[in-house]
């Protein structure tokens, strides 16, 4: 049912459904090691001899198959990741959208994340950041190249702790450390979020970032999402191929993010293509795994026949039932007394 609604909706917003095969040559991910998220791969040797592996990511086969131009698809596949000390399956949906991309393009883009968890919960949350924003301060606030990469990794856990103790060492003066605990305590609204994280953007590149942010606000507003968006500056990029706006989506029932996205132009630009890209997945295995949607009944009527039943007749029944869009089960009389407290339909026809 989750599957159907996001296609639908996909479909809506103009993407076209991008189907791949399941496995790509071990060299491709190999040349793009940096872009995965793990670096355990099923392998096995082809026909001709050559090295494949199963696909752990989907994004990259995209890319690799997209054209410069614009390119708007979207996907329902499987990827085969490490999890522990086993592999597994993880089904994933999304979209990815190439070309020219501007405020607009990032705005559908994350509007229409935002409709996709909407389409699971009503009540879900979807938080923005920036991949460069915090770097770009710490640049700005003339903190060295080790000091920077620590910041980073306590923004990544919220460690406020961990930024007093810096400036508690020297590492930082106390209005670096004022400016960076007063970014990482912003988790609001995105357009309340942006009015109050101006008063800390120093420098032009920071500044540039925020009206940029402004902007998609503003777009999203148009689209009726923004009461579920929220700036979070803590959030990680996760992968090296981010370079601008990022984003994750939850919804209540599930303890951890279902959806994760973000701008990366430097993935199309490694492959030789000079276009942008923004995308997002969204994981299915987890939504199926937590969120259980129980039905009333197996099919819409059981057909029970006999021996001396008109098959003629049985037959244009059961097409009619089936074009008006609804499920039948056909079954004689004598299997449907063995099996008939485990099927359960809405109307019984005994004919």
């Amino acid at each position: 049912m989750t599957e159907n609604k996001l296609k639908e909706l996909f479909e809506l917003y103009g993407f076209r459904k991008f189907k791949m095969s399941r496995f790509e040559t071990y060299d491709f991910y190999s040349e793009n090691r940096s872009f995965l998220k793990t670096s355990n791969l099923i392998t096995f040797t082809d026909l001709d001899g050559r090295l494949m592996a199963m696909k752990p990511d989907i994004t990259l086969s995209i890319m690799r198959n997209a054209g410069s131009e614009d390119e708007k698809v979207y996907y329902m596949d499987t990827v085969y990741r490490a999890s522990g000390s086993h592999f597994r399956e993880v089904a994933q949906a999304g979209v990815e959208r190439i070309g020219y991309i501007d405020d607009y393009a990032e705005a559908e883009v994350i509007a229409l994340a935002a409709k996709a968890l909407q389409s699971i919960s009503e009540d879900y949350s979807l938080r923005i950041s920036d991949s460069d924003f915090v770097s770009t301060l710490l640049e700005e606030l003339k903190t060295d190249e080790a000091t920077q990469k620590e910041i980073l990794s306590l923004f990544s856990r919220k460690n406020c702790d961990g930024i007093k103790k810096l400036q508690e060492e020297n590492r930082i003066d106390e209005k670096t450390y004022s400016v960076l605990v007063d970014v990482l305590g912003i988790y609001m609204p995105l357009k309340q979020g942006i009015e109050k994280i101006r008063e800390k953007a120093f420098g032009e590149k920071t500044k540039k970032t925020i009206e940029h942010l402004s902007s998609v606000c503003e777009i999203l507003d148009s689209f009726k999402v923004l009461d579920r968006v929220y700036l979070d500056f803590s959030m990680a990029a996760g992968m090296s191929y981010y370079s601008g706006v990022i984003f994750r989506g939850a919804v209540p029932s599930i303890p951890m993010n279902i959806l994760s996205g973000g701008r990366y132009d430097t993935l199309p630009r490694k492959m030789g293509k000079q276009s942008g890209a923004i995308g997002f997945a969204i994981d299915l295995d987890l939504i199926d795994s937590y969120i259980k949607t129980e039905k009333e009944y197996d099919y819409d009527a059981v057909i029970v026949y006999t021996n001396k039943t008109d098959k003629k007749e049985l037959a244009k029944l059961q097409t009619d039932f089936v074009e008006k869009g609804k499920s039948v089960f056909c079954i004689c009389e004598g299997s449907y007394e063995k099996t008939k407290e485990r099927i359960i339909a809405k109307e019984t026809i005994c004919l």
